[in-house]
């Protein structure tokens, strides 16, 4: 006990629970402070919300009306009307409630409407965009706030107590909240073993397992301390300023699809606070068995990292391992959180246990073995000891830096551990490919088979049983049509299968076109076969017909598996075929495992945010010269200014970067390219346009009727390109942005501290407080994708988002970061100069006199 509580001081002299809580109260005060300006349009937003319904209601009673006079005795039509009548006369009270911000009253009006609709809809009524199912879990949550005795609350953009802690435990109970717990405190052990005082306290009278058992102690005491922060910043803000109650019992919906269920909210957090404490335990064992088996805090960092996010992704690719006993499960901590509470969530608990334990007592073993000082190997000199080879000192000092990078062996090690990584994604990826490949090929052999046996024979017999029958000729000619068309569809079907085993893909592109025709409406035969606009949305159906008829034109083959292309525009207004949108969307992923498709996939699913780790690695500046051995003061010995070895420690970084960035790359497009060929440069990719593009007068791209915005296709090659250049630009800005503040902040930790807030608030000030200048603002392009493709453009409404602004502003900001730093390191330097000259001749003066 006495060693935990050392190693609690050791933790509040070092200032980690104070960054703990400053990290916290940033995220809650920004988050507060952000619904706050909101909270004027609470009223607009729920009364714009209940004048949809009044519209969609009075267009139904209208349209009943119309029946009512054509057919009089119709009796469900009566009681239709009568039940539209109710709903008007319910959403006409929700709206005064709303208007006289009457709160607690509008749960009350709304269970009104909700029910009344109910009995609407089990009538045979139809109300747009309504499904009974989602209807049946919006009408359980109301029962549930009435019941209660709870007002209504805005959950978009929410100010109370409790929502407010539920918004920080989705954030910081999660990945982020793992991350930042293991930056802060998972390093314990290896630091000691790197700063040699490991062996110091192996001569203190306390054994190797209190010792490990203490800093394991300390690490979960920690994660309760951020459990304590959380929960204790997310009742003082609000209840300060905004005075809302704490209602505990709000509800909480988990599940998912059909199966949902609502819990207290109070019982949410519990929950969240178990999985995250059990994910904790895990991982801080694990990075202290990591930590004993090497003596660097990066290395120990960078394989637990590594080895998590391996696990994480196989356990999310196989669902099989998704059970309590499998640790990398615990990773998937929002989808834990949003399952349904049984007996069997003690499980977790007792997973958590043995593998914490386990982990711990191998950790135990390990440390049995004697603890002897390593010798140093002896490393011979660079260039045979001659290390001034260049006349300028900035040179020498940029080479001094590559070759203390080179000795230390991190880049080689950080390099190694992403090419496995590199490896092991493209053989999922191969695996995928192939999957979806067979899956989209079976599913069409299938079909051929139904309409040859079912379908088509189904229609020739409607049609001969009509061809007596001429008392309905539009009907008659519609059946002909219709089986007209399911014909040219099976023989497309069949060439596009027997093209695919012939590896020729031109058949399949035809039998694409063909279908997405009929999507868009071009076949509509209104009974027989719909468009799917109203379902998918024009823009999605338009951008997908633009891909084929690129492909076609260009003579390039189809990547598979769905004819659709997911657009950010997309519309979902019912379950088509017994999917949700997320199997939709998976369906149409275009998956391919060829060298160039491998940087597509690498950039669309944000991988290239792992590089972060440069950041770190290359971005300490001179505070790791400050930090530990405190190297600093042997540099000042050197003749080399200071200023020379800021600026040194900038081009060495961006050198570093570089280099190994675009080898990252060149091995991605290296692996992709023996695993499925080089790909096609020419593939089509969408880029989003704005309303201020497509108004413009040189508009050339295609802007789907009903919307203002558009898009236009562009080459794969030039998107990759594209990406490379500005993500390259932005992670320099990174690494030159946290250089300049190692100027001001002496420890390794202050420095990404402060330039990753620094980061976080621009980024939020940049998207959300200034739209209309935020081509101007760096922060902005820091999700450089979507800056690419052009969907920050369209969001914020800004067509000088783009790469050009992007490349300019990022660049201006680097040089002047550049400069202002060197200035004032110059500056610095001269005012120690003019100081040491006047104590000289202060002290010969004083000598003469």
């Amino acid at each position: 006990m006495k060693f935990v509580n050392f190693e609690l001081k050791k933790l509040l002299s070092q200032r980690k629970y104070l960054w703990l809580l400053i990290i916290v109260l940033l995220f809650t005060c920004t988050l507060f402070l952000f619904n706050s300006l909101k909270y004027s349009e609470m009223k607009d937003r729920a009364y714009t919300e209940v004048q949809k319904l009044e519209e969609e209601t009075r267009s139904l009673q209208a349209q009943l009306v119309g029946n009512s006079k054509a057919n009089p005795a119709d009796k469900k039509n009566i009681e239709q009307l009568s039940i539209t009548q109710n709903m008007l006369g319910s959403l006409f009270e929700w709206k005064v409630s709303i208007s006289e911000k009457k709160w607690d009253a509008v749960p009350i009006h709304e269970g009104e409407f909700l029910s009344y609709l109910y009995q609407f809809i089990e009538n045979g009524g139809q109300f747009k965009d309504v499904q009974l199912e989602k209807l049946e879990v919006t009408i359980k949550k109301n029962e549930w706030i009435i019941e209660h005795n709870l007002s209504y609350e805005d959950e978009e953009y929410p100010l109370s107590p409790h929502l407010i802690i539920k918004e920080s435990n989705l954030i910081f109970l999660s990945i982020p909240g793992l991350v930042l717990l293991i930056l802060l405190f998972g390093s314990s052990i290896s630091t000691e073993k790197e700063q040699n005082t490991w062996s110091t306290l192996a001569t203190q009278p306390l054994s190797k397992p209190t010792l490990l058992i203490g800093k394991y102690v300390s690490q979960l005491i920690s994660s309760f301390v951020l459990i304590l922060v959380i929960i204790g910043l997310g009742l003082l803000i609000p209840l300060l300023f905004q005075q809302q109650p704490l209602s505990l019992r709000y509800p909480q919906m988990v599940g998912e699809g059909n199966n949902v269920t609502f819990i207290p909210i109070y019982l949410f957090i519990i929950r969240a606070i178990m999985f995250f404490i059990c994910a904790n335990a895990i991982l801080f064992s694990l990075i202290s068995l990591i930590s004993m088996l090497t003596n660097n805090t990066f290395i120990s960092l960078i394989f637990t990292s590594f080895l998590l996010l391996l696990g994480y992704i196989i356990t999310d690719l196989i669902s099989v391992l998704q059970f309590p006993f499998n640790p990398f499960h615990f990773l998937q901590l929002p989808n834990l959180i949003m399952t349904i509470p049984s007996k069997g969530d003690f499980l977790y608990i007792i997973g958590a246990s043995i593998w914490s334990c386990g982990l711990l007592l191998w950790t135990i073993l390990l440390s049995k073995k004697d603890m002897e000082q390593k010798v140093s190997v002896f490393h011979h000199p660079f260039n045979g000891g001659n290390t001034q080879i260049y006349p300028n000192q900035l040179f020498n000092f940029i080479n001094f830096e590559w070759r203390k990078v080179k000795r230390k062996g991190l880049l080689f090690q950080v390099l190694t551990v992403y090419t496995v990584f590199i490896i092991i994604g493209s053989l999922l990826l191969t695996q995928e490919t192939n999957e979806k490949k067979l899956t989209y090929i079976s599913e069409l052999e299938e079909m051929a088979k139904d309409y040859e046996t079912e379908r088509i024979p189904s229609l020739k017999e409607m049609v001969n049983s009509n061809v007596t029958d001429q008392s309905n000729n539009e009907f008659s000619q519609e059946l002909n049509t219709t089986l007209q068309i399911e014909e040219d569809r099976l023989e497309k079907i069949n060439k596009a299968i027997e093209g695919y085993n012939k590896h020729n893909l031109r058949p399949l592109l035809d039998y694409q076109f063909f279908e997405l025709q009929a999507a868009n409406g071009e076949f509509d035969t209104s009974r027989f076969i719909q468009s799917e606009v109203k379902q998918l949305g024009q823009f999605t159906i338009d951008a997908s017909l633009a891909e084929k008829r690129w492909l076609i034109n260009n003579q390039v083959d189809p990547v598979f598996s769905g004819m659709y292309n997911p657009t950010i525009f997309m519309n979902w207004t019912f379950e088509q075929k017994g999917q949700t949108k997320e199997e939709w969307l998976k369906q149409n992923q275009k998956i391919d495992n060829s060298g160039l498709f491998s940087l597509y996939f690498y950039f669309e699913q944000n991988l290239y945010y792992l590089m972060v780790i440069f950041v770190f690695l290359l971005g300490s500046g001179l505070a790791i010269e400050r930090d530990k051995r405190y190297t600093i003061q042997y540099l000042k010995t050197q003749p080399i200014s200071s200023k020379d070895i800021y600026l040194g420690k900038i081009l060495s970084s961006t050198m570093i970067f570089i280099f190994s960035w675009t080898i990252l790359l060149l091995i991605i497009l290296l692996v992709g390219t023996i695993a499925g060929g080089i790909g096609n440069w020419n593939y089509p990719v969408i880029y989003y346009d704005s309303v201020a593009e497509v108004n413009s007068s040189n508009y050339s791209g295609h802007s789907p009727l009903g919307w203002n915005t558009g898009f236009h296709l562009g080459t794969m090659g030039n998107y990759l390109m594209s990406n490379y250049l500005l993500i390259s630009l932005v992670f320099l800005f990174l690494i030159v942005l946290s250089i300049f503040i190692s100027l001001f902040c002496k420890k390794i930790f202050s420095v990404f501290a402060v330039s990753g807030s620094i980061t976080v608030l621009g980024l939020v000030f940049s998207s959300k407080l200034a739209p209309s200048i935020a081509h101007l603002i760096p922060f902005t392009y820091l999700t450089p994708v979507k800056i690419i493709n052009g969907e920050i453009s369209v969001e914020l409404n800004n067509p000088n988002i783009n790469l050009t602004t992007g490349s300019l502003i990022l660049t201006t900001s680097i040089l002047l970061i550049v400069l202002i730093g060197y200035s004032f390191q110059r500056k610095k330097s001269n005012i120690k100069t003019n100081l040491v000259k006047s104590e000289s001749t202060n002290l010969n003066s004083k000598s003469a006199q």
